[in-house]
């Protein structure tokens, strides 16, 4: 695993690459660009938006969701707030879950109020295996 935090040193010198004149620059332009260089870090480590499916394992491929990505988010920057993250995970694979079902009956022609009816067990087969694959849960 990559460590989390990058040198400075390596930092200031991707910003040196970046801008020629970074040295000069006022102190809060510079930190502008650090902080982007921390982004590009991020990235070229894997700690950004993009994974690639040839680094990693299993579990690390699997599709972040936006409640996950926002408590990474909140954990790297260190907040302290009291959310209720797992609260939050429920209701959000019970979206992606009911989005499914929507879509499984629309592909398979089931009118709608009759889905509770026709085909339940398969659907919900279906939705559960679709969350899994996608985000590995």
């Amino acid at each position: 695993m990559a460590q989390q935090t990058p040198d400075p040193k390596l930092i200031d010198s991707m910003a040196m690459r970046y801008r020629h004149d970074f040295g000069l620059l006022e102190e809060p332009h510079k930190e502008a660009i650090r902080t982007t260089m921390k982004q590009l870090w991020e990235e070229v480590v894997g700690l950004g938006f993009y994974k690639d499916k040839q680094f990693g394992n299993s579990e690390q491929l699997a599709q972040q969701t936006a409640v996950e990505w926002l408590e990474e988010q909140f954990l790297r920057e260190r907040f302290v707030y009291d959310f209720d993250f797992d609260k939050a995970k429920e209701m959000f694979q019970q979206q992606i879950e009911d989005a499914q079902m929507d879509m499984f009956y629309k592909n398979n022609n089931i009118p709608f109020g009759m889905h509770y009816l026709i085909k339940r067990d398969e659907a919900l087969k279906y939705t559960e295996q679709y969350y899994t694959q996608t985000y590995g849960k």
